[in-house]
């Protein structure tokens, strides 16, 4: 939270700390309603929380990774448009 209230890039903050930006901005909303109880568990997720932790993590990834598949495959679909133009 500290890092985001510096003025730090969300999206830049979830990619370096694997964080989905739905679970941050529910953090943050947390943080700014009450700062004292906003984190005040005991340091470790309860194995229901850890696991959709690591899942939003996933999605999180696997979101970015089809973004840059359809971008690569369009990319390659125009290519070979303009290659079968040339002919």
């Amino acid at each position: 939270m500290r890092e985001l209230e510096s003025g730090r890039n969300m999206t830049e903050l979830c990619r370096e700390h694997e964080l989905h930006p739905s679970l941050v901005s529910k953090w943050r909303r947390q943080w700014q309603n009450n700062p004292e109880l906003a984190f005040s568990g005991r340091g470790k997720a309860s194995t229901s929380t850890a696991k959709i932790a690591e899942l939003e993590r996933l999605v999180g990834r696997l979101y970015a990774e089809n973004v840059f598949l359809k971008k690569a495959l369009s990319g390659l679909e125009n290519l070979a448009a303009e290659h079968r133009r040339r002919r």
